[in-house]
């Protein structure tokens, strides 16, 4: 596979992972760290328009849980914690 391939495919990676763990443990300045990252990342291959948009649109999508986080929603949590909260 050639390298914008694999590039895409960590980027798609990282962002499951921030999803996952940035709304399991409601932290914001973790999902924030992503947004940066992946932000640096789309800066870095700008000659590279395929990552570049990839990054920039994974860092708007963790963007915006990082703001429904620091906002307080917490619509990620299941009821059964809900219920012991």
């Amino acid at each position: 596979m050639p390298g914008t391939t694999w590039t895409v495919i960590l980027i798609l990676l990282a962002v499951l992972l921030n999803l996952i763990i940035g709304s399991s443990y409601r932290d914001p300045a973790f999902t924030a760290v992503g947004v940066w990252a992946l932000i640096a990342i789309g800066v870095a291959n700008t000659n590279d328009i395929v990552i570049m948009y990839n990054a920039w649109g994974a860092a708007a999508l963790l963007l915006i849980l990082t703001l429904w986080l620091i906002a307080g929603k917490d619509v990620f949590i299941r009821h059964q914690e809900r219920a012991h909260i």
